[in-house]
Protein backbone atom coordinates (compact mmCIF):
# COMPACT_ATOMS: atom_id res chain seq x y z
CA UNK A 1 0.00 0.00 0.00
CA UNK A 2 1.95 3.21 -1.07
CA UNK A 3 1.93 5.95 1.90
CA UNK A 4 1.87 9.80 1.00
CA UNK A 5 2.69 12.38 3.54
CA UNK A 6 1.93 16.29 3.14
CA UNK A 7 5.25 18.00 3.81
CA UNK A 8 5.71 20.96 5.72
CA UNK A 9 8.54 23.52 6.86
CA UNK A 10 9.23 26.49 9.01
CA UNK A 11 8.12 28.82 6.07
CA UNK A 12 4.76 31.03 6.09
CA UNK A 13 3.17 31.38 9.23
CA UNK A 14 4.92 29.60 11.50
CA UNK A 15 6.19 32.28 14.08
CA UNK A 16 9.67 30.62 14.02
CA UNK A 17 13.51 32.88 13.81
CA UNK A 18 13.66 34.21 10.55
CA UNK A 19 16.93 32.56 10.26
CA UNK A 20 16.63 32.14 5.98
CA UNK A 21 19.52 29.45 5.81
CA UNK A 22 17.47 27.08 8.15
CA UNK A 23 14.26 27.68 6.17
CA UNK A 24 16.34 27.00 3.04
CA UNK A 25 16.94 23.72 4.18
CA UNK A 26 13.50 22.87 5.15
CA UNK A 27 12.37 23.89 1.84
CA UNK A 28 14.40 22.27 -0.04
CA UNK A 29 14.03 18.89 2.45
CA UNK A 30 10.34 19.01 1.22
CA UNK A 31 10.80 19.37 -2.09
CA UNK A 32 12.93 15.97 -1.89
CA UNK A 33 10.24 13.69 -0.06
CA UNK A 34 7.44 15.37 -2.14
CA UNK A 35 9.88 14.13 -5.08
CA UNK A 36 10.28 10.39 -3.36
CA UNK A 37 6.83 9.92 -3.80
CA UNK A 38 6.47 9.78 -7.02
CA UNK A 39 10.16 8.26 -7.76
CA UNK A 40 11.14 4.35 -7.52
CA UNK A 41 13.81 2.28 -6.75
CA UNK A 42 17.28 3.36 -6.05
CA UNK A 43 16.13 7.39 -7.11
CA UNK A 44 13.21 7.06 -3.84
CA UNK A 45 15.52 5.74 -1.80
CA UNK A 46 18.48 8.41 -2.96
CA UNK A 47 15.91 11.36 -2.16
CA UNK A 48 14.72 10.18 0.93
CA UNK A 49 18.62 9.78 2.07
CA UNK A 50 18.32 13.28 1.25
CA UNK A 51 15.72 14.25 2.94
CA UNK A 52 16.39 13.40 6.11
CA UNK A 53 20.22 14.56 6.05
CA UNK A 54 18.80 17.88 5.36
CA UNK A 55 16.28 17.64 7.84
CA UNK A 56 18.52 16.69 10.58
CA UNK A 57 20.79 19.19 9.85
CA UNK A 58 17.44 21.50 10.22
CA UNK A 59 16.75 20.08 13.83
CA UNK A 60 20.50 20.47 15.05
CA UNK A 61 19.97 24.36 13.39
CA UNK A 62 17.16 25.03 15.02
CA UNK A 63 18.22 23.63 18.85
CA UNK A 64 21.33 26.21 18.49
CA UNK A 65 19.00 29.03 17.54
CA UNK A 66 19.18 30.73 21.45
CA UNK A 67 17.90 33.92 22.47
CA UNK A 68 17.07 35.29 25.89
CA UNK A 69 13.08 34.35 25.24
CA UNK A 70 13.96 30.98 23.77
CA UNK A 71 16.39 29.11 26.23
CA UNK A 72 16.50 25.67 24.61
CA UNK A 73 16.58 26.72 20.73
CA UNK A 74 13.70 27.29 18.69
CA UNK A 75 11.41 24.39 19.31
CA UNK A 76 9.04 24.99 16.91
CA UNK A 77 11.36 25.07 14.51
CA UNK A 78 13.13 21.83 15.86
CA UNK A 79 9.57 20.26 16.25
CA UNK A 80 8.73 20.97 11.72
CA UNK A 81 12.09 19.81 11.70
CA UNK A 82 11.62 16.37 13.73
CA UNK A 83 8.35 15.63 11.87
CA UNK A 84 9.95 15.71 8.65
CA UNK A 85 12.12 12.92 9.90
CA UNK A 86 8.71 11.28 10.65
CA UNK A 87 7.42 11.64 7.42
CA UNK A 88 10.97 10.45 5.51
CA UNK A 89 10.54 7.00 7.86
CA UNK A 90 6.92 6.75 7.13
CA UNK A 91 7.71 7.03 3.67
CA UNK A 92 10.35 4.45 3.85
CA UNK A 93 7.34 2.43 5.74
CA UNK A 94 9.21 1.89 9.05
CA UNK A 95 6.71 1.85 11.55
CA UNK A 96 8.71 2.50 14.73
CA UNK A 97 10.97 5.07 13.81
CA UNK A 98 8.12 7.48 12.22
CA UNK A 99 6.71 6.75 15.76
CA UNK A 100 9.28 7.57 17.29
CA UNK A 101 10.21 10.93 15.72
CA UNK A 102 6.81 11.60 15.35
CA UNK A 103 6.62 11.79 19.46
CA UNK A 104 10.18 13.94 19.33
CA UNK A 105 8.66 16.14 17.04
CA UNK A 106 5.43 16.16 19.73
CA UNK A 107 8.12 16.78 23.28
CA UNK A 108 9.52 19.54 20.79
CA UNK A 109 6.73 21.32 20.07
CA UNK A 110 5.68 24.31 22.35
CA UNK A 111 2.65 23.70 24.33
CA UNK A 112 1.64 27.04 24.26
CA UNK A 113 -1.39 28.94 22.34
CA UNK A 114 0.23 30.64 19.45
CA UNK A 115 -0.70 29.96 15.93
CA UNK A 116 2.03 28.53 15.13
CA UNK A 117 2.29 25.83 17.91
CA UNK A 118 -1.40 25.46 17.34
CA UNK A 119 -0.92 24.71 14.07
CA UNK A 120 2.25 22.29 14.43
CA UNK A 121 0.24 20.23 17.16
CA UNK A 122 -2.69 19.94 14.48
CA UNK A 123 -0.23 18.78 11.83
CA UNK A 124 0.98 16.31 13.85
CA UNK A 125 -2.39 14.94 14.97
CA UNK A 126 -3.08 14.05 11.12
CA UNK A 127 0.43 12.66 10.53
CA UNK A 128 0.07 10.30 13.16
CA UNK A 129 -3.45 9.20 12.18
CA UNK A 130 -2.23 8.56 8.77
CA UNK A 131 0.70 6.26 10.31
CA UNK A 132 -1.95 4.57 12.37
CA UNK A 133 -3.78 3.68 9.44
CA UNK A 134 -1.13 3.15 7.54
CA UNK A 135 0.27 0.40 10.21
CA UNK A 136 -3.45 -1.40 10.73
CA UNK A 137 -4.17 -1.66 6.97
CA UNK A 138 -0.31 -2.10 5.60
CA UNK A 139 -0.86 -5.83 4.47
CA UNK A 140 -4.31 -5.36 2.87
CA UNK A 141 -4.78 -6.65 -0.72
CA UNK A 142 -0.86 -7.13 -1.06
CA UNK A 143 0.52 -11.01 -1.65
CA UNK A 144 2.49 -12.00 1.78
CA UNK A 145 3.81 -14.61 3.42
CA UNK A 146 3.43 -16.54 6.54
CA UNK A 147 6.05 -17.20 8.67
CA UNK A 148 6.45 -17.96 12.49
CA UNK A 149 3.21 -19.20 13.55
CA UNK A 150 3.13 -21.92 16.56
CA UNK A 151 -0.09 -22.95 16.74
CA UNK A 152 -0.29 -24.09 12.72
CA UNK A 153 3.27 -24.49 11.78
CA UNK A 154 2.47 -26.04 8.37
CA UNK A 155 1.18 -22.70 6.96
CA UNK A 156 4.75 -21.37 7.16
CA UNK A 157 6.34 -20.33 4.17
CA UNK A 158 3.15 -20.39 2.20
CA UNK A 159 2.34 -17.50 -0.15
CA UNK A 160 -1.55 -15.94 -0.48
CA UNK A 161 -3.32 -12.62 -0.53
CA UNK A 162 -4.54 -10.43 2.24
CA UNK A 163 -8.03 -10.16 1.57
CA UNK A 164 -9.52 -8.48 4.76
CA UNK A 165 -8.54 -6.65 8.23
CA UNK A 166 -11.10 -7.83 10.78
CA UNK A 167 -12.37 -6.26 13.97
CA UNK A 168 -10.15 -8.75 15.98
CA UNK A 169 -7.03 -6.82 14.10
CA UNK A 170 -6.22 -10.00 12.25
CA UNK A 171 -5.88 -10.42 8.40
CA UNK A 172 -7.80 -12.90 6.31
CA UNK A 173 -5.46 -14.40 4.17
CA UNK A 174 -6.43 -16.71 1.28
CA UNK A 175 -3.05 -18.76 0.98
CA UNK A 176 -2.12 -20.17 -2.48
CA UNK A 177 -3.16 -23.39 -3.74
CA UNK A 178 0.01 -24.96 -4.51
CA UNK A 179 1.54 -28.36 -6.03
CA UNK A 180 4.28 -30.61 -4.63
CA UNK A 181 5.70 -33.65 -6.43
CA UNK A 182 6.61 -36.99 -4.15
CA UNK A 183 6.12 -40.05 -6.49
CA UNK A 184 2.95 -38.02 -8.00
CA UNK A 185 1.21 -34.85 -7.68
CA UNK A 186 -0.17 -33.90 -4.79
CA UNK A 187 -2.07 -30.72 -4.04
CA UNK A 188 -2.40 -28.31 -1.28
CA UNK A 189 -5.82 -26.46 -1.47
CA UNK A 190 -6.19 -23.07 -1.31
CA UNK A 191 -6.61 -21.91 2.93
CA UNK A 192 -8.53 -18.92 4.35
CA UNK A 193 -6.38 -18.19 7.27
CA UNK A 194 -6.66 -15.36 10.24
CA UNK A 195 -3.29 -14.00 10.56
CA UNK A 196 -2.17 -11.50 13.41
CA UNK A 197 0.37 -8.83 11.59
CA UNK A 198 3.50 -9.92 13.29
CA UNK A 199 3.20 -13.11 10.94
CA UNK A 200 2.96 -11.49 7.88
CA UNK A 201 5.48 -10.13 5.62
CA UNK A 202 5.03 -8.66 1.73
CA UNK A 203 6.64 -10.46 -0.76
Amino acid sequence: MPVMVRCLTAQSSYGVTQDTVLIQLGIDACDAAEKAQRAHGDEKARLLDLSQDLRERELVGWLATKTEQMPDGDLLGASLAAMGIGNVHLLRQNIKLAHEWYMRAEALCPTNDDAGAVKQRNNLKTNKLQLDLFEATRFLHQSVMVHSLVMKPQYNGRRGTALNLHASGRYEVLLDAIKSEIGSYHEFCAVHLLVHADNLKVV
